[in-house]
């Protein structure tokens, strides 16, 4: 499929502020972040771009939709993706790009490339393809770096403690070297050439930190949290049942992407099969639970299923066995007396299954299966 950006030149979101002079500049700084509500399946991304000599600066955002499945690596790589696209799009190509991201596996995945053919199938691959192909494609140095987000608060005691880190490495380093290329008094002559020969001494000290500049520092603290907010505050207004400005904008798929799953109106971006599992069985299980439990189209869409598939991942198989038999009621108010008997009952049928064991342990376990028959028939 031809993808969109192929066709005509398209913003690659919708722009919050532009003070951005349109000429070439020797760098550009640029930050991207990402906000996500799991429960709600909303995401944004948001990007700024800036240069270190003045406040001019361009910021846009991105509501995603249409896709299988949100994450904050997703917001993130989305970020990263489009905030390059912007520079390509205003065509201000400068001879270095210096961007910042707070997601540590988001920078690496748009650094290294998919090592092997099945990196493919991996989690959002179509946008760490889209992004190397676009790096690729631009004459200019990109240089994608880790900032610690929320620098403004709790991101900013990660950071100092990073830093303290960082000397603490060093300052053990240097005094293993130290200790290694010092002579030993007690050895004599031979003993230390020989000792020279199988175990050099290291050819360098180690070398210390480099220094921050604060200047810097403080600028991409600085893009780093207005991102967020930008991110932050566009979630927030789709929460509340805000919807996009009408421009068009870019959407999937992407330049470099390579072939994609489309089921439904949905772009496939992780999990493929379970994707395929559930566009072929979900409807057969909705009308199942509509006619089994008399359920509404608006209570089977209000369980969250994979909050439901993730616990019983980690459960064990008498877990899932009790969490299959749990009475799904989707009233809202149910009678308290009523559910209480219940409880009362399947505690009791769970004390009788124990006191048959602990009767039958020595005679085997025939009569325990049958009695677990009989209960799971409700017959007992």
């Amino acid at each position: 499929m031809k993808s969109q950006e192929e066709a005509s030149p398209i913003p690659p979101g919708h722009v919050v502020n532009d003070t951005l002079p349109r000429y070439n500049r020797k760098e550009y700084i640029v930050g991207s972040d990402g906000s996500v509500h799991l429960r709600d399946k909303v995401a944004a991304a948001a990007w700024l771009i800036t240069t270190r000599e003045d406040t001019d600066h361009i910021s846009a955002c991105f509501l995603m939709s249409d896709i299988s499945s949100v994450s904050s690596y997703r917001a993130e790589l989305e970020g990263v993706f489009r905030a390059l696209k912007h520079i390509e799009y205003l065509n201000i190509p400068p001879a270095e790009i210096i961007q910042w991201c707070d997601n540590k596996q988001s920078v690496c995945s748009s650094i290294n490339p998919p090592p092997h053919p099945s990196s493919m199938l991996e989690p959002d691959a179509d946008l760490i393809l889209a992004i190397h192909e676009l790096k690729q494609s631009m004459k200019h140095k990109v240089n994608i770096r880790h900032v610690y987000g929320h620098q403004d608060g709790q991101g900013k005691a990660k950071a100092e403690k990073r830093k303290r880190q960082k000397q603490e490495d060093y300052e053990k380093r240097l005094q293993e070297w130290e200790e290694r290329s010092e002579p030993d008094s007690s050895e004599s002559e031979t003993e230390t050439v020989v000792r020279s020969m199988f175990n050099p001494s290291p050819e360098g000290a180690p070398t210390p930190p480099e220094e921050e500049d604060e200047a810097q520092k403080k600028l991409e603290v600085e893009v780093n949290v207005e991102c967020d907010r930008i991110a932050t505050d566009t979630t927030a207004a789709a929460k509340q049942g805000g919807v996009p400005p009408v421009e068009e904008v870019l959407q999937m798929p992407y330049a470099g992407s390579k072939a994609m799953l489309h089921i439904n109106g949905v772009w496939i971006t992780s999990k493929y099969k379970n994707e395929i599992y559930k566009a072929r069985r979900t409807k057969e299980m909705r009308r199942y639970c509509k006619d089994k439990y008399k359920w509404t189209d608006e209570v089977f869409d209000s369980v969250h299923w994979e909050s439901i598939r993730t616990v019983r991942a980690k459960s064990k198989q008498t877990k899932k066995m009790q969490t299959c038999k749990i009475n799904p009621n989707p009233n809202p108010n149910p009678n308290p007396n009523l559910v209480k008997q219940q409880w009362v009952k399947q505690l009791d049928k769970i004390r009788e299954a124990f006191r048959v064991e602990n009767r039958t342990r020595m005679r085997g376990q025939n009569a325990i299966t049958q009695y677990l028959v009989r209960v799971r028939d409700g017959i007992t």
